[in-house]
C-alpha cells in the first residue's frame, strides 16, 4: 500500500484531509500534534510522504468503518 513519491501529485491541504476522511480544521490539529509545520501553496509529494508516514496511509475509499477516519496506523501501512 506504500506509495512512491513519483506516483503523487501535489494536493491542497483539503485534498489530503479529504483523504483521511477528516475535516481540515481536525487534519490540520493532526498535523500540528505530529509537529508537522507546511509550506504555503499545494502540499508537494515530499511532503506527503512525510505525512502518511506520521499519519498512516489512507484506506480506499469504502474501506473505514462508518463514522471513523480511514487511516492504517503508520506501524501495519
Amino acid at each position: 500500500m506504500h506509495r512512491t513519491n513519483s506516483s503523487l501529485g501535489s494536493k491542497t491541504r483539503q485534498q489530503m484531509a479529504h483523504e483521511f476522511n477528516f475535516s481540515y480544521p481536525t487534519f490540520w490539529r493532526k498535523l500540528k500534534e505530529h509537529g508537522i509545520d507546511l509550506p504555503k501553496g499545494l502540499i508537494c509529494p515530499k511532503w506527503q510522504t512525510i505525512i502518511y508516514e506520521k499519519l498512516g496511509y489512507p484506506l480506499p475509499p469504502g474501506q473505514a468503518p462508518e463514522g471513523q477516519a480511514g487511516v492504517l496506523p503508520p506501524q501495519l501501512a
